[in-house]
């Protein structure tokens, strides 16, 4: 009988499967005479999911697997009509089909196995599928059976017509360009829901037969339903352009420049209106003996979603470059290439986020009101949000300075560049807007703030004999800070905003903050002795060798819990005292490496990357859960897994919380979850590409008209090494939890040419 009270089941064993195929073709084709040339290329991607086989494959018609099928065709041809007129027609397309399991991947990953308890079986001993009695969603394996399926058709269409005509008869190095292009984007959804026969016993049960045992239904069998279809997604982009081009070379003197008018339009399905955009452009360089170069351009671009007077902005930028390898005096030595440059330009973004038509107040449905002798209720209007025509485009001023060098033939080579750049018109919320106003303000073209960086390329490359090697590296840093938010004095001034870098000032843990920085309560110490805890705030002021009370804990602070620092000193730990801290979830610098060989046919390539200088967010349930009742391997690390001894020096130094079944309120529940225990060192290292080839001798493959033939095996997300504990992604730390897990891809081909 113990086989039907006792188990161990390893629910990501049941749930995934160790690998899963991927198949990958790319057909090209090309060729032409004089007069017309065309290129053909079609690919195909099949790639499939991780769930287990086992279960994605019992239904009899159907299969509920993640599987994506692409199919990819691009076309072009290239025509002189005559020696004036150059025409030319691109089409491609792709449509992308996906199928799925109709239960979430949430649900599937989250309840089905991280929250499920590898003390509840698979089955029932009756043969149907068991689910706890606290949860009907807390067995994958028939979820994947029997939740149903999914499907989702996306498609893609791309056309773009282009004319030259060469006026070079009557302007030397004139030309008139005209292109038209049209894409589309489509997607639709088909669902089809179905259940699962599932039951609930209590193993723990007193029976001396298996045959005792009583069942509770949790699940109902329902058949694969008629699909619910949806048109999810529609848009489709109308792009025109024409102008002049005009590329010239006299003696020293080389002028290029071009003039054209630009106009754009996007079309959503639904109820908003199209998207336009209008621009007239300008650009001109010039190159004196390839040593000197001046470069300016100008653009008046216009939007249709601000108020008259403010729908179109300038936009001028230059350039200059000296190329110093060209010099006489430094020509023909082992400076290959030595260029220095600095450029300067206003660039403008329309799409900030404000909506359609922000200049224009916005009116809702509510505030109705009661009539008549019945007293019906008749809905009203109301102005939601008033309009502002201080909205409008933002702006973004850049400085570059940069290097380009080449010495002893590649040898050592790279490049230089840092930048600053000042925005401006960043939509804000006003602060200084008083309540009197009466409605919602509206966002306010008011915001600045400051970038500057730097980025820095390295390489090396050289040959011993016929083996070619290369190295090469890559450093990139950049950092950031508000300058201008129509920002109220703080209450503290570690609270301040403008003159820090830019956070969100709040904590998204699904991943849904775009800048991702966090306010954080800062870590002290664990709370180990009863007789400092204090009862009340005014008792921790009485007793200055007391913790500061912490709002939520009712006077009653549970040993093993945090105590976190009083920023304020008023001596209570509340949302006061909490600070931006470390950095956000986008990394501040990034550096790679590079390295390559070639020898005898041989090839061989390997990408390194790092993310350095972030901070990312992980959820408290990393240790021990209090949804699922159960641990992670992390749990050895928390206060309390060996003993309830303070003075313990496992304890002391505990990486976690006091192990409890529900989340506390001290450190572990919202707000007072965000905090340095769960906010955390990011940085990681991955090494990120391997590829090896061979490449067969052209002198065999021509034989049989082959110009290339090449093996090759690659690996991609092989390995990587973080402050993490181990099995938890740096890159998307709560992927344990939230999100399908991070997977390693391998691929084996052969490219061929004819």
């Amino acid at each position: 009988m113990d086989k039907y009270k006792y188990f161990n089941t390893n629910w990501n064993d049941v749930m995934y499967r160790d690998a899963a195929p991927q198949y990958k073709t790319n057909l090209s084709i090309s060729g032409g005479n004089a007069r017309a040339r065309y290129y053909v290329s079609f690919s195909y991607l099949r790639q499939e999911g991780m769930w287990n086989s086992e279960w994605t494959g019992q239904n009899d018609g159907y299969s509920t697997q993640h599987a994506l099928n692409r199919y990819n065709l691009r076309s072009n041809i290239d025509i002189d009509v005559n020696k004036f007129l150059n025409v030319s027609l691109d089409l491609g397309g792709r449509i992308d089909n996906i199928s799925q399991p109709a239960a979430t991947t949430w649900t599937l990953t989250t309840m089905g196995y991280v929250e499920n308890s590898p003390m509840n079986p698979i089955f029932c001993p009756n043969g149907e599928f068991f689910f706890p009695s606290d949860n009907d969603s807390k067995n994958g394996a028939a979820l994947l059976v029997g939740s149903g399926m999914e499907k989702n058709r996306r498609r893609n269409l791309y056309s773009t017509v282009t004319a030259t005509g060469d006026l070079g008869s009557l302007v030397p190095g004139l030309k008139a360009n005209v292109t038209f292009s049209f894409d589309s984007y489509e997607t639709f959804q088909a669902r089809q829901t179905a259940d699962i026969n599932g039951y609930y016993y209590n193993m723990n049960e007193a029976v001396s037969d298996v045959s005792e045992y009583k069942y509770t239904r949790m699940r109902t069998y329902a058949a694969l339903s008629n699909p619910t279809t949806t048109p999810r997604e529609y848009y489709y982009n109308l792009n025109m352009n024409g102008g002049l081009s005009y590329d010239y070379t006299f003696g020293k003197h080389l002028i290029n420049a071009r003039a054209f008018v630009r106009s754009y339009q996007n079309v959503v399905r639904g109820q908003e209106s199209s998207h336009r955009y209008l621009s007239y452009n300008a650009q001109a360089t010039y190159a004196y003996d390839n040593r000197y170069i001046f470069s300016g351009n100008i653009s008046r671009m216009g939007s249709d979603n601000y108020a008259d007077g403010e729908r179109f902005a300038t936009f001028p930028g230059a350039s200059i470059g000296w190329v110093a390898s060209e010099e006489s005096w430094l020509k023909n030595s082992f400076v290959d290439l030595l260029k220095l440059r600095a450029s300067y330009g206003r660039a403008g973004q329309a799409a900030t986020g404000a909506g359609r038509y922000p200049y224009q107040g916005t009116f809702q449905e509510g505030s109705g009101y009661n009539f008549g002798t019945s007293q019906s209720y008749t809905e009203g209007a109301y102005e939601a949000t008033a309009g502002n025509r201080n909205n409008k485009w933002e702006l973004s001023d850049m400085l570059n300075l940069g290097v380009d060098f080449d010495l002893w033939n590649k040898k050592i080579y790279g490049a230089i560049d840092v930048f600053k750049e000042w925005r401006s018109n960043i939509l804000v919320n006003r602060s200084t807007v008083p309540t009197l106003f009466g409605l919602n303000a509206p966002q306010d073209s008011y915001g600045k703030a400051e970038s500057k960086g730097m980025e820095i390329t390295l390489g090396h490359r050289n040959n011993i004999g016929k083996f070619n090697y290369y190295v090469e590296g890559m450093l990139s840093w950049n950092t950031n800070k508000i300058t201008e938010m129509d920002e109220l004095t703080p209450d503290y001034e570690y609270q301040r905003k403008t003159g820090s870098r830019i956070f969100d000032y709040g904590q998204d843990y699904l991943g849904g903050r775009t800048v991702g920085g966090f306010n954080m309560l800062i870590f002290d110490q664990w709370a180990s002795d009863p007789n400092l805890v204090a009862t009340s705030q005014q008792d921790a002021i009485d007793h200055p060798e007391k913790y500061p009370y912490h709002v939520s804990s009712n006077g009653k602070q549970t040993l093993g819990t945090a105590v976190f620092k009083d920023l304020n000193g008023d001596r209570q730990i509340d949302t006061n005292d909490k600070k931006p801290n470390g950095y956000t979830n986008i990394p501040e610098l990034l550096p790679s490496l590079r390295l390559g060989f070639e020898w005898h046919g041989f090839d061989a390539r390997v990408v390194l990357t790092a993310y350095l200088n972030r901070t990312v967010a992980t959820r408290e349930n990393m240790a021990y859960s209090a949804w699922g009742k159960m641990g992670t391997h992390e749990v050895t690390k928390a206060w309390g897994y060996y003993t309830d001894d303070p003075t313990d020096s496992r304890n002391i130094n505990a990486k976690y919380p006091r192990i409890s079944n529900t989340f506390n309120s001290i450190d572990s529940s919202y707000p007072y979850n965000e905090n340095s225990i769960w906010l955390v060192n990011g940085d990681f290292l991955s090494l990120r590409n391997v590829e090896f080839g061979y490449s067969l001798p052209k002198t065999l493959i021509s034989k049989i008209s082959l110009t290339q033939c090449r093996f090759y095996f690659s690996g991609y997300n092989l390995c990587s090494w973080s402050h993490m504990p181990k099995g938890f992604d740096a890159e998307n730390p709560q992927s344990y939890v939230w999100n399908y897990p991070k997977t390693k891809s391998f691929s084996f081909g052969v490219n061929i040419g004819f």
